[in-house]
């Protein structure tokens, strides 16, 4: 097999988290325990690791305080392995073992379910379907079937790769009390009582402060709107700039849009954005661009979209921010007034954790997921 998309990918996850952290080859290279050319060419995906080596890249990581998970490391070293023997030369071309394909991700099913999870994501993205491809454009490719995501999160959140909102959401709630002496369970019993009985309706002004003041404890934000164009209209982002997207550890934002026409609101938002924000010299612009790559608009199926409707109800958007510590969502829904020269909400507050609650994440969730 002359290029392996897994390879490739994992080296380009370790470039990222490099880049990301500031830190050199030089010294990335050392707290391993590796020179930098061979270093250099882990990052290009033009070799292979033995598994054995999973402990000390994920030390020299830890080390260079890049949190990553041993597992997730040694996953991915036996999941390159596994696809080195994928292929086999027929007529002087290499071609999928098929049988092998299939017993593999039979077996991964059975005892590595994760990895199994995550092979068969790369295979969905049909790349491994022509290897005549440049590492640059297999990058591509992996980025825009948003598999370059899924790599970095099965390394850095091994525990809940695969599992769903649901699932990691109760072990969060389960496991809250965990360690806590039985002494003060009234005590916060009490604070709990206390905090139901405050009011959850939120203003505008108050929404974006709140934010802005956590904008560097966020993970990603997902989005259901009726309408983009209360996202993406110029005389909003001139207001309100998305501060968390320049953080390098907020990865992604989701805006499922229900309203149906054939625009391009992302144009449309890098536009207005980009204006509001005056940007002009060419390196502020090439990151600019850069993380443009973090924004995506997602346009539902009509049956989708009658989902999307039914679940917002009255209201005109509802939207989770993920914390980077314990996966934890915080999530809010608000009506629009749409008389008002600038965005404003007649009504918003925060979401219970409640059933309700559970469905809007599941119909996010799904269609990112499908899409």
């Amino acid at each position: 097999m002359k290029r392996n998309p897994l390879s490739i990918a994992f080296g380009n996850t370790l470039r990222e988290l490099r880049t990301e952290h500031s830190i050199s080859v030089s010294e990335i290279s050392e707290a391993i325990g590796i020179n930098s050319s061979y270093y250099r060419v882990l990052e290009s995906g033009a070799t292979t690791i033995h598994i054995s080596k999973a402990i000390e890249i994920h030390d020299g990581l830890i080390s260079s305080s890049i949190n990553v998970d041993y597992e997730g490391i040694r996953d991915v070293l036996l999941g390159i392995s596994y696809l080195n023997n994928l292929y086999v030369k027929k007529e002087n071309e290499y071609v999928i073992d098929q049988s092998y394909k299939n017993e593999l991700l039979e077996q991964l099913k059975v005892y590595e379910h994760k990895l199994g999870l995550l092979l068969e994501s790369l295979y969905e993205t049909e790349i491994l379907k022509n290897l005549s491809k440049t590492n640059e454009e297999i990058i591509k490719i992996l980025e825009h079937k948003q598999f370059t995501y899924l790599i970095k999160n099965f390394i850095t959140d091994y525990q809940n790769f695969g599992e769903s909102v649901e699932e990691i959401e109760n072990n969060f709630v389960n496991n809250f009390f965990d360690g806590v002496p039985t002494y003060y369970f009234e005590y916060l019993n009490t604070i709990k009582n206390q905090l139901l009985e405050m009011p959850i309706t939120i203003n505008l002004r108050d929404m974006h402060a709140w934010e802005i003041r956590n904008s560097k404890k966020f993970k990603n934000l997902l989005v259901i709107i009726k309408d983009y164009n209360h996202i993406v209209a110029f005389k909003n982002l001139k207001k309100y700039q998305y501060p968390y997207l320049w953080n390098n550890k907020f990865e992604s934002v989701h805006f499922i849009y229900l309203n149906d026409d054939n625009k391009d609101p992302k144009k449309i938002f890098r536009k207005h954005l980009l204006k509001s924000m005056k940007i002009e010299d060419a390196k502020e612009l090439e990151e600019f661009d850069k993380t443009m790559s973090k924004v995506h608009f997602i346009k539902p199926s009509d049956e989708y979209r009658k989902k999307g409707l039914n679940i917002l109800g009255q209201y005109n958007a509802c939207w989770f921010f993920t914390f980077i510590k314990n996966n934890i969502k915080v999530g809010f829904t608000a009506t629009i007034d749409d008389t008002q020269e600038e965005i404003e909400y007649t009504e918003g507050f925060s979401l219970k954790y409640d059933k309700a609650t559970k469905k809007k994440l599941k119909y996010i969730n799904s269609l990112i997921r499908k899409i």
